[in-house]
């Protein structure tokens, strides 16, 4: 069987020591999962992914439990592995968790940030303010800075388990909102602009940090998310 030409990019890059072949596996399905080609409740067979990736089963293993952290796959005992199903009560509750987490990474990020930090943040959020308004075939990368950024506050924070549960609250948060609907261009713009009110907030202190985290979800995610909630 042919290679697909990412698998073979893939295997390029994993020979060059640029990335794993794991952590290439997920980026693979992550994508797959956000775009719908691999829909909520699909069945992922280990056997078949890994000759159709040309990779060994148990790097394709390891791939799916990075997943799984992440909350897109869901492992069933003695059954297999399948594309997380999101319902919209569970949606909702894991935005009221990740308000309140996201405030706290963002309060403990400013004791711990320095210049060179903020310095940091401020080039993820431009280039996230920057780009024009992503055309609907580039969603993906818009959805790759965005979250970039999120990462990069949450590590700053200098706790562990909070970047873990805030990555598996907020991946699929943000694949469920993804996957039911497109932002408009309108909205693309003013987000971009909210993730430099964060990193302001950030550089003026904890108390400033969270206030400026909570605002810019209120003000934006918020009412986004309820659009999205509405629908059947």
């Amino acid at each position: 069987m042919k290679q697909p030409p990412l698998m073979q990019q893939l295997g390029r890059a994993a020979s060059q020591g640029v990335i794993s072949v794991p952590a290439g596996i997920v980026d693979s399905l992550r994508e797959k999962i956000f775009k719908g080609e691999l829909p909520p409740g699909a069945r992922i067979v280990e056997t078949r992914l890994s000759k159709d990736l040309n990779v060994g089963q148990p790097a394709v293993r390891e791939a799916l439990l990075i997943l799984e952290r992440q909350g897109l796959v869901q492992r069933v005992a003695n059954i297999g592995t399948f594309v997380r199903q999101m319902s919209v009560e569970e949606a909702k509750n894991l935005f009221r968790i990740r308000r309140e987490l996201e405030g706290l990474a963002a309060e403990e990020a400013a004791r711990r940030a320095t210049k060179d930090d903020i310095s940091d943040l401020k080039k993820l959020a431009e280039n996230i303010e920057t780009r024009d308004v992503p055309a609907a075939k580039d969603r993906w990368k818009h959805f790759q800075r965005d979250l970039a950024f999120h990462q990069s506050v949450w590590r700053l924070s200098g706790n562990q388990q909070l970047v873990e549960f805030l990555e598996s609250v907020t991946v699929p948060l943000f694949q469920f909102a993804f996957w039911h609907h497109q932002r408009t261009a309108e909205q693309l713009k003013k987000s971009a602009k909210l993730h430099m009110a964060i990193v302001e907030g950030i550089e003026n202190g904890p108390t400033a940090a969270r206030a400026a985290t909570r605002r810019a979800i209120d003000r934006f995610v918020q009412p986004y998310l309820d659009r999205v909630l509405s629908f059947p």
